[in-house]
């Protein structure tokens, strides 16, 4: 009985006996680490200015080289040629991307871990209950494709406990602020309006992008802060609002996809000049427009995770 080894060194033999050298060996494809791979949330902008979840995706990081393809949950994406070496490239690389930074601020118990850990996926991830400690900081990541762009958002999880300020935070390294607070708990709102109003008096350079969120509006019985109180406060210090649940993954990719849209926003002075979405009403639809429609409530800017802060 001849040992591998042996039937190896035959069949090289054998090989070179037909075309003169010994062939290199081919080791065997390696088997896929989950750590090269990583989830791409794909979001696109409606021409209204809401936001399309396109579904998540997954993907090879650049220093994956045995893939070079791009699995969807949706379809199979092809790689394209590289004409110029005859070989496949990958698209959108996650290390080719920008990162942002956001620090999620907020009270104890408001569900600021909770968002953050909806963000990183499409899926339903329910209720969570954590109990981290009031020193504790916590860091995720995630891709967001918005626009046919891609981001790396890095969310800095900060809890404030007995309304402390931010002061030992680098803000200048931060691109974006998101300060939560419960629709449950009164003390966590005034908590909120003090953290954003300390944020625009002491924060350094140009103005950041700040978005204040009132969490658990599906405790509808429990509700201690009125929706029009958020208002208040985000059109006073010049930031967006949105009410969210993270237990039933109400508006939380809005949320997501909206953080992305507004540090892009105040980057880039030119895109919040463009980026309006409303138009204007051909003159035959006005002329023939005969009945009069009941308006929708008109949508506060503030609201408005579209287009920068008035």
């Amino acid at each position: 009985m001849r040992l591998p080894v042996e039937q190896l060194l035959i069949a090289q033999l054998a090989q070179l006996d037909q075309d003169g050298a010994i062939p290199e060996h081919t080791p065997a494809p390696e088997p896929a680490d989950e750590a090269d791979t990583y989830r791409l949330r794909n979001f696109a902008v409606t021409k209204a200015g809401g936001f399309v979840n396109r579904g998540d995706s997954f993907k090879r990081s650049k220093k994956s080289r045995g893939s070079r393809s791009t699995v969807s949950s949706q379809s199979l994406v092809e790689p394209r040629p590289d004409e110029a070496r005859g070989t496949l490239v990958e698209e959108d690389k996650k290390d080719d991307a920008d990162t942002l930074s956001v620090a999620v601020v907020g009270d104890v118990g408001v569900g600021k871990t909770s968002l953050n850990q909806q963000f990183t996926t499409s899926e339903y991830m329910g209720t969570y209950d954590y109990s981290a400690s009031q020193d504790e900081e916590t860091i995720r990541a995630v891709s967001v494709q918005l626009e046919g762009i891609e981001s790396r958002v890095r969310f800095l999880d900060v809890n404030v406990p007995h309304k402390v300020p931010l002061q030992e935070m680098d803000l200048a390294s931060m691109s974006a602020f998101v300060v939560v607070y419960s629709v449950t708990d009164r003390s966590s709102y005034l908590t909120a309006a003090e953290i954003i109003r300390w944020l625009r008096d002491v924060m350094p350079g140009p103005p950041r992008a700040i978005i204040l969120v009132g969490n658990k509006s599906d405790i509808v019985r429990q509700r201690q802060v009125a929706k029009e109180e958020g208002r208040v406060v985000a059109e006073r210090y010049h930031c967006k609002f949105v009410e969210t649940s993270a237990a039933i993954n109400h508006r939380v990719d809005e949320l997501l996809a909206g953080i992305v849209k507004q540090i892009r926003l105040h980057q880039s002075p030119s895109e919040a000049c463009s980026s309006s979405p409303a138009k204007k009403k051909g003159f035959f639809a006005r002329l023939f427009s005969r009945t009069k429609k009941k308006k929708r409530p008109a949508r506060s800017n503030c609201e408005d995770l579209y287009s920068m802060p008035s």
